[in-house]
């Protein structure tokens, strides 16, 4: 019995000790994984009050500190993450308002902001500078009323629209004291909302003095005359146009005065003596021409203006006749230039509208007319409405009611002119020219193409005489197989037609006549002052392989605008340089620098109206490739001219100067 007592107590104490180990082991597993971070694990409930107890309600406890702590741990993360994104933020913020405040005070445009009542609560450097004001200044009173000017009860509704619409621009002239005036664009945008009495409003200002200035020379130097101080030519038309346009069926006259030999004038006393001699004309003339007419200079020597009939448009006719009149008499009186006394004559032609046109072109003309008639015939002469010119006008109304049938009646004809190089005398090509036989007349192209230019008519002309022309060198190439050109004037017109350049190319092929062939002229006045009008559409035929010239070159308003705005592969030169080669040095040198200028530019080169063999040599001097245009070879001719001449196949060649000296 005490052995199995004994061992009972050693099975007992084994058992007892094994079981404290179980319980050590326990404690020591989860004290690693605290200290491992797995503060998740749970501990068996302790009940026990003993050492073990004790120990296993200390771990309990330093479990439940660690978990708190984690929790205050992640608490702390996400605190100072999101204090770290909003310190982000305003970073961002201020580095953004630091921006803008550089960009307001360094922007060269004037800026200035003004709460919704409109008054100023920040102005940039340049806004100060602009209106020479400082903020406090600005802010004295309402922006608006400070820029224009007026009483707030004026400019109100002016505030409410922008406050309404949120946004305004107009440009204003606006001058701070003892301070020349300035022109400034003026945008208004409003930032909020403005009912709600919150929000702000921005202003730009845009100093535009320099440019309006600039416009203001610019407009001087396009309608005035730098001589005489009146009005150019170019304005005269355009305000004479648009008096007709507000007001057709108001009758007026139109006088042009033309000065008598006025270049002995300038040949006596110089250029100088001459313009003062025309201001003084110009001073005379002005009364005459009275509040509702427009005084002109129109040429070198001629001056126009126009007159309402103030009593009776009935009586225009007899006043318009007496005012040129007494034009007349007033430039007849001697002037007084510096030691000299001048005595001048001068000639003078009238016109009516709408007797005599419907278009103040129509009118020019007509006066021109008549003005050269009365020089023609010795000068210190009036020709009027009322006795040469009215069977112009009779004239003009036949004929354009005539030529509607020109294409009917077979009465259109055309003409072949030889362009032929002045190298070897071979003919390198033909210009298609019109020609209208009417009741037994050849009317002239200069009479008949202006009226078919005043309707569709010219369009179906060109066409017709485009399509017969390209049929015709294809033909005359097969008879003499040569490689002839054709050259064809192209009207403004026909340049505004859609698909213009793809009509013309099916014609020529058609003909069978190849595009490269085809020269298609532009007249240098036919745009007036801007040469990009047509840019695009000639563009469109360049690239179809037609080649583009320009005709009577140096007689237009931008003859280097032209090259170097359009396709231009080809110039003309203009007869009236021709015709004074031989007797004017500068007319010599003029051409000489077309010459050049043409060579450099790698630019074909044709020269129009040479008449005489004297022209011909001057020409071969110059020692330049060009072709030649001229009765010195040939005028035009109809198609049975030309048949006839290369019916046997063979071409034809014409005489050229042989200027290289004979050996010794």
């Amino acid at each position: 019995m005490l052995v199995l007592f004994i061992v009972l107590q050693i099975g007992l104490m084994v058992t007892a000790l094994w079981y404290f180990n179980y319980q050590i082991k326990q404690l020591a597993d989860i004290t690693d994984r605290l200290i491992e971070g797995e503060a998740t694990t749970a501990l068996p409930q302790q009940k026990r009050h003993d050492q073990i107890g004790r120990l296993a309600r200390a771990v309990q406890h330093y479990r439940t500190a660690l978990i708190t702590l984690s929790d205050s741990r992640e608490q702390l993360k996400t605190i100072l993450k999101k204090y770290d994104a909003e310190t982000l933020s305003r970073r961002k913020v201020e580095k953004q308002l630091t921006l803008a405040a550089s960009v307001f005070e360094n922007v060269q445009e004037a800026v200035l902001l003004t709460d919704i009542t409109g008054h100023v609560t920040r102005a940039n450097t340049a806004a100060q500078e602009l209106l020479h004001c400082n903020e406090k200044q600005l802010a004295s009173q309402p922006l608006l009323q400070f820029l224009l000017g007026k009483d707030f009860i004026v400019i109100e509704p002016l505030w409410n629209q922008v406050l309404e619409q949120g946004y305004w621009s107009g440009e204003v002239t606006y001058q701070a004291e003892r301070f020349a005036p300035i022109t400034a664009l003026i945008s208004i945008k409003l930032m909020g909302e403005a009912r709600e009495g919150k929000g702000h409003v921005i202003f730009v200002l845009s100093d535009h003095t320099e440019i309006r200035a600039r416009e203001a020379e610019m407009k001087f130097l396009a309608e005035q005359d730098p001589v005489t101080g009146l009005f150019n030519r170019h304005y005269f038309t355009a305000a004479g146009q648009k008096r007709i346009q507000n007001n057709p069926s108001g009758a007026f006259g139109l006088i042009m005065i033309g000065l008598d030999n006025f270049r002995s004038v300038n040949d006596a006393l110089g250029h100088r003596d001459g313009d003062q001699v025309l201001k003084e004309i110009g001073a005379r003339l002005t009364p005459l021409a009275g509040l509702q007419g427009t005084l002109a200079r129109v040429g070198g020597d001629e001056f126009a203006f126009y007159f309402i009939a103030p009593e009776s448009p009935d009586k225009l006719e007899a006043q318009t006749r007496q005012l040129a009149q007494q034009a007349l008499t007033l430039i007849s009186q001697p002037i007084h230039i510096t030691e000299y006394q001048i005595q001048l004559k001068a000639s003078a032609s009238t016109s009516l509208y709408p007797t005599d046109g419907d278009t103040l072109d129509d009118l020019l003309k007509t006066n021109d007319i008549g003005l050269s008639m009365a020089k023609s015939q010795g000068g210190d002469q009036l020709f009027t409405h009322s006795t040469q010119i009215q069977n112009r006008a009779k004239r003009r109304f036949t004929l354009k009611q005539a030529l509607e049938k020109a294409l009917g009646n077979r009465e259109l004809r055309l003409a072949y002119q030889p362009q032929v190089s002045l190298t070897n005398g071979n003919i390198v090509g033909f210009e298609v020219l019109m020609r209208w036989r009417h009741g037994g007349e050849w009317i002239s192209p200069s009479e008949f193409i202006p009226l078919a230019e005043e309707s569709e008519l010219i369009v179906r002309f060109t066409e017709f005489a485009f399509a017969e022309g390209c049929k015709h060198i294809r033909e005359w190439q097969r008879q003499t197989h040569e490689t002839y050109h054709l050259s064809l004037n192209l009207p403004p017109k026909l340049l505004l037609i859609d698909k213009i350049d793809e009509r013309l190319v099916d014609i020529a092929k058609a003909a069978g006549l190849p595009l490269s062939l085809i020269t298609l002229e532009i007249t240098e006045s036919s745009f007036g002052s801007d040469p990009s009008l047509m840019a695009g559409q000639l563009h469109r035929l360049a690239m179809q392989g037609f080649t583009i010239a320009i005709d009577d070159f140096g007689t237009g308003y931008s003859s280097l605008a032209y090259l170097s705005q359009l396709p231009i592969s080809k110039i003309k030169i203009d007869k009236k340089f021709v015709d004074l080669i031989s007797e004017d040095k500068d007319s010599c040198k003029l051409i000489t620098s077309i010459l050049a200028m043409a060579q450099s530019l790698e630019l074909d080169i044709v020269i129009e109206g040479v008449e005489t063999q004297a022209q011909l040599i001057q020409l071969k001097k110059f020692d330049v490739r060009m072709d030649i245009q001229g009765f010195v070879f040939d005028p035009a001719h109809n198609e049975d001219y030309w048949d006839g001449l290369f019916m046997e196949g063979t071409p034809h060649t014409y005489d050229v100067p042989d200027l290289m000296q004979p050996k010794k």
